[in-house]
């Protein structure tokens, strides 16, 4: 996938760039009302959140962003481990000026919520988490296999991580129907990128061994 085709998944209109702590990153603020920070999570970006942004901007303002490492952001040479995405969250509502918001965080980014919450109670309203990763020890195959240096590589087999893929998102819907091969397929690619990937595997290094 490249950056055009990326930008074409979202209302330019809302699409706006912010740099934090020198990095820049993308995100799209819809709505008015309370602080409502979505948090997405590993490999994916804010287009995550289509099916959700539309509903809750008729009750909050609502931030969604590429975390580092993701989408269209910035992808600095960097530890990307729980620490590192809590500064930039906190840095994130310091510079868009929010004193106090409301977090979403989904699997990764749940666990980046928790901290958040745990670390800086005074910036948190209310903390929803959905399939949050931090909150017990199982992981799933492709992650258990990626954090093995010797299979996470960046030469892991297309269709190891394609099944991987497909098992994960079926998961993250209610409705497994609503699961499409395209967005399988966009997922995949956006993988692919060798930037993208040292992240990922920066992430799972950093937070996942067999053990979970």
């Amino acid at each position: 996938m490249n950056v055009s085709e990326m930008e074409n998944l979202i209302e330019s209109e809302y699409e706006k760039y912010t740099t934090v702590a020198g990095m820049k990153i993308r995100y799209i603020v819809k709505g008015a009302g309370s602080p409502l920070l979505l948090l997405h999570g590993f490999g994916e970006f804010l287009e995550t959140w289509d099916f959700n942004i539309r509903p809750l901007s008729e009750h909050y303002r609502v931030y969604a962003m590429d975390l580092p490492g993701h989408g269209l952001s910035d992808k600095p040479e960097v530890a990307y481990n729980i620490f590192f995405f809590t500064r930039f969250v906190t840095n994130f509502m310091h510079a868009l000026g929010i004193d106090r918001a409301s977090i979403i965080g989904h699997s990764v980014g749940g666990g980046i919520s928790i901290n958040i919450a745990v670390s800086f109670p005074e910036i948190v309203d209310k903390l929803i988490l959905e399939a949050s990763s931090c909150l017990s020890n199982d992981i799933s195959v492709l992650h258990n296999m990626c954090c093995i240096p010797v299979l996470g590589g960046d030469d892991t087999e297309e269709s190891t991580v394609t099944a991987a893929l497909e098992q994960r998102m079926k998961k993250e819907f209610y409705n497994p129907d609503f699961v499409a091969k395209d967005i399988v397929g966009i997922s995949y690619r956006f993988t692919q990128m060798p930037e993208v990937r040292r992240v990922l595997l920066s992430i799972l290094h950093n937070s996942v061994n067999v053990n979970g």
